[in-house]
């Protein structure tokens, strides 16, 4: 199953972030932004588990254990919040197997994700900021296994958005061509050395 970019913004991540009463365009487009290059890393790995200590499940690449977190020291002190996010899994298969959820429910997992992001309390980067979302994604969400803001700009920028795939548990990696984004600029390895 193929999904678009426009698909998973417009049908998942921005509905999501409604019903949670958080949604921004900064906090969209990061979300957007987060599931390719989590796509990528994934590619990066070959899929495999074997290959890597941490398990990262669905779209957004998140692990057990970062889920279990969010749960136990953010979510959970926020009643109003437990109740939205919770309200987005499954009634029976959360329960049975709650990590799972970040594969099979795209809505749930987008929440996850954006609780990522929100538990920082920092300031979301602007919305056409490429250089401050790859920074804020590396440091706030993607920074064990390691993951560059070379994969950051690599997965956003080489990325062909209308063909996000659903057809793995995570997505495929994209096919590589250009966006025709108004912000791709040229990035040099050169640049991001410094940038962290």
């Amino acid at each position: 199953m193929d999904l678009g970019e426009q698909e998973l913004r417009k049908q998942v991540v921005r509905p999501t972030l409604k019903v949670m009463g958080v949604w921004s365009d900064a906090l969209e487009t990061l979300l957007i932004e987060t599931a390719l290059v989590e796509t990528y890393l994934t590619k990066q790995r070959g899929d495999n588990e074997s290959q890597s200590k941490i398990r990262s499940e669905g779209i957004f690449g998140i692990s057990p254990i970062t889920h279990r977190l969010v749960w136990d020291k953010y979510i959970a002190q926020k009643p109003d919040l437990a109740s939205n996010v919770r309200g987005l899994a499954s009634q029976r298969a959360f329960l049975i197997r709650p990590h799972a959820e970040l594969r099979t429910n795209l809505a749930y997992a987008s929440a996850i994700a954006a609780v990522i992001y929100l538990k920082t309390e920092k300031p979301l980067p602007a919305t056409n900021d490429l250089k401050t979302h790859a920074q804020f994604w590396r440091r706030h969400y993607h920074s064990c296994p390691k993951g560059t803001l070379i994969d950051f700009y690599n997965a956003v920028l080489e990325s062909d958005q209308d063909n996000i795939s659903l057809s793995t548990p995570s997505l495929a990696a994209c096919a590589g061509k250009p966006t025709s984004r108004t912000r791709q600029t040229a990035i040099h390895s050169s640049n991001l050395e410094n940038v962290a």
